[in-house]
């Protein structure tokens, strides 16, 4: 029972947290939802997270695009999950609701001869109904731009009503966004060797990437290289004592020592 209440505790405060959200100017929030591994091949689980990672950081380069993913909404999810046998599409509509999110992205991917193959669909939360649905294939080691296709194609949408935009949004440092973004592919794809190259190739050009550092060990720590690892946290915590994953980072390092 103390259980429960707790629980419920703790998902008011989120849902009090993210009404306190603004909404952006072109009304544009957005639930964005993993897309799930739909192909049966458990092998391909870290896929997921490694696509919807990549789909999020190109659709939040449109700043008309307000992205709610991971951080609270995960957790918030995770409860719910708990509490139920399973989470539907229904659970998400009803969350976008309360914080007054008016789209619902989610979707799939599938390995077929080779072939990576990912569907997207994007839902109006206000009446449940789908508005649009997306589907491109690629080779698996090129989902990076296939995320970036899907990214335009719903922008374009959701942003222009179906105009398509001359370019993609300008980015002062794409160089460094794509080795990040490929460094978070390679690591949710389990190929921890390929991700410190790229993460270490975002610290070259970026020295104050915080992100990027605390990855780099995460990387290391994935691939068994705890000293590494150690060297980055501490790194990490040194140059960036008030960073918000502070507390993940001293969590990481105490886990190593035990």
């Amino acid at each position: 029972m103390v259980d429960v209440l707790v629980r419920a505790i703790g998902i008011a405060l989120i849902f009090v947290s993210l009404m306190a959200l603004p909404v952006s100017a072109a009304d544009n929030r957005i639930i964005v939802q993993s897309i799930g591994n739909s192909s049966g091949d458990q092998r391909l689980d870290p896929l997921s997270d490694g696509f919807s990672d990549l789909l999020v950081a190109y659709l939040s380069a449109f700043e008309e695009l307000e992205i709610l993913y991971r951080d609270d909404l995960h957790r918030l999810w995770q409860e719910l999950a708990r509490s139920r046998s399973g989470l539907a599409s229904t659970d998400a509509i009803q969350i976008g609701q309360l914080i007054q999110a008016n789209t619902l992205i989610k979707g799939g991917f599938v390995k077929i001869n080779g072939s990576f193959r990912a569907n997207v669909h994007v839902y109006d939360i206000e009446t449940a109904q789908l508005r649009y649905s997306f589907e491109e294939i690629s080779s698996i080691e090129d989902v990076e731009r296939l995320a970036s296709s899907m990214a335009q194609n719903i922008a374009d949408r959701l942003i222009n009503h179906g105009e398509q935009t001359t370019s993609f949004p300008v980015d002062t440092r794409p160089l460094i966004n794509t080795h990040f973004m490929k460094g978070l592919g390679y690591y949710h794809s389990g190929l921890y060797d390929h991700a410190v190259a790229e993460f270490m190739h975002v610290i070259d050009l970026d020295p104050a990437r915080a992100d990027a550092r605390k990855w780099l060990g995460m990387s290391y720590v994935a691939g068994g290289e705890h000293d590494h690892a150690r060297i980055e946290f501490e790194r990490f915590l040194h140059e960036f004592p008030k960073h918000e994953d502070g507390i993940f980072v001293t969590e990481a390092l105490e886990s190593m020592d035990r």
